[in-house]
């Protein structure tokens, strides 16, 4: 299966989730922003020019393969493009697993990250698109453990 974290920019709630889910940062506990940083090197990292690129991160231990998304304003389309591309690729559209994080972004997440990413402002965006997603960590990591007992769940049948 292949699991696609997804949302506005594929910057911070998506590639933060899909760490959370490969075990590179911890579901039990918020890291510190340092950890962050240092286990993911593309925290905060795409541009606006990266929308719409689908992107490894690695495998589970399950040996689903994990991919992130910004998909912009286009988040409906590129999911159905997705969807329809792995249909004509002859795969199964059980195939394929979407989860979108932007349930989890809160207000700073969403203004560092605009400060960041869409404006160049890393200098003042970064911390403080650094602190929102650690007041959101506790989201990510509930929808991650909930994400992942739902695919276990389709792996039963």
């Amino acid at each position: 299966m292949k699991i696609i974290y997804h949302d506005y920019g594929g910057s911070h709630s998506s590639v933060t989730a899909a760490a959370i889910h490969l075990g590179i940062l911890p579901a039990d506990r918020i890291p510190k922003a340092e950890e962050i940083m240092k286990k993911v090197p593309h925290f905060d990292g795409l541009n606006p020019k990266d929308h719409g690129r689908v992107l490894y991160r690695g495998t589970d231990e399950m040996g689903n393969q994990v991919y992130t998304l910004g998909s912009a304003t286009a988040g409906k389309v590129a999911l159905n493009a997705i969807n329809d591309t792995t249909n004509l690729w002859g795969q199964k559209k059980e195939d394929l697993f979407f989860v979108y994080t932007m349930p989890c972004v809160n207000l700073i997440m969403m203004i560092g990250g605009c400060l960041s990413r869409a404006l160049g402002l890393i200098a003042i965006g970064r911390p403080i698109v650094m602190y929102g997603t650690l007041k959101a960590y506790p989201n990510l990591s509930n929808l991650v453990t909930r994400k992942k007992r739902e695919i276990k769940e389709f792996y039963k049948r």
